[in-house]
């Protein structure tokens, strides 16, 4: 018994590569020229990809809490463009109750996760989105899955005009892998403002112009989980990119206040943060909006 547990459990990451293989395979025979979904004329100062952490479901759907947290950061800076249409765990911007092959249990699993959020069985959606953020970052599969990602952003996103990337969690990695195929032709800065960031030592890291990790006192773990599995991000390998960037002086970590990763006192979270008038949220909202102004 256990040993079927285990394997349904692996399975996601054992089929996480396919995904990507078989999207690549239709595009390679499907090669049609993509028109942008953004108005081209359209005046902005600056645009914002918000990327949402491994438990995401779609790029449509948002939890109240990370719609909260950006509606507050649209408030503060009225000339910023949000764009959040865009799954990062899946090439093809496919939402898991889009035409897949387990549709109906991704969502199954999202209606008891609206019942009872952070239920167990949300671990199940969580290491399928692990498994495509390993994809990311294998230098064999990466190049060609992080295309596809950099391809969706280029439909919604206009040349010219500075970007932000806000990443929550396993985001940051997404952030960074599309990075790498997206600088070149948006031929404007990007930068990065991760909360909990969880990286890897892919070397997309190097398009950044400026990457800022917001940390809570209370996370204390969760985004050490790259330092487990990939090398490049060892303090003694000091000609990885990772190193490199980090000495870079380009790469700032900021303590953001009590916040943990998941939980009611989370980046989003509406509970009252101590010592303050402010909700974790805001604070974050704050924090983000102090970067925003800087650059």
């Amino acid at each position: 018994m256990i040993s079927i547990v285990l394997f349904l459990l692996c399975l996601p990451l054992l089929l996480a590569p396919f995904e990507t293989a078989g999207w690549w395979h239709r595009r390679r025979i499907h090669r049609e020229p993509l028109e942008p979904l953004t108005e081209p004329t359209r005046e902005r100062e600056i645009q914002l990809v918000y990327f949402t952490g491994v438990a995401g479901y779609s790029g449509d759907f948002l939890a109240r809490r990370e719609k909260a947290l950006l509606d507050r950061i649209k408030e503060d800076r009225p000339g910023l463009v949000v764009c959040h249409r865009v799954f990062p765990y899946s090439a093809s911007n496919l939402p898991l109750d889009g035409e897949r092959l387990f549709r109906s249990l991704w969502m199954w699993l999202h209606r008891w996760r609206l019942k009872i959020p952070n239920n167990v069985f949300d671990v199940l959606i969580v290491l399928r989105n692990i498994g495509q953020l390993l994809v990311s970052a294998d230098p064999r599969y990466g190049p060609v899955y992080n295309e596809g990602l950099a391809e969706q952003l280029r439909l919604r996103l206009v040349p010219g005009v500075p970007t932000v990337f806000l990443a929550y969690s396993g985001g940051a990695q997404m952030a960074v892998g599309a990075a790498g195929e997206l600088r070149a032709e948006l031929k404007a800065p990007l930068h990065l403002v991760a909360l909990g960031g969880v990286f890897t030592d892919d070397p997309g890291i190097e398009e950044f112009a400026s990457v800022t990790q917001l940390v809570g006192r209370k996370d204390r773990w969760v985004i050490h989980l790259g330092k487990l599995i990939f090398p490049g991000l060892w303090k003694w390998q000091f000609w990885s990119a990772w190193n490199r960037y980090q000495k870079s002086g380009k790469f700032r970590e900021v303590v953001s206040g009590d916040h943990c990763h998941v939980g009611k006192s989370d980046y989003f979270g509406f509970q009252q943060a101590p010592d303050t008038e402010e909700t974790y949220g805001e604070q974050t909202a704050q924090l983000v909006g102090k970067v925003l102004q800087r650059l």
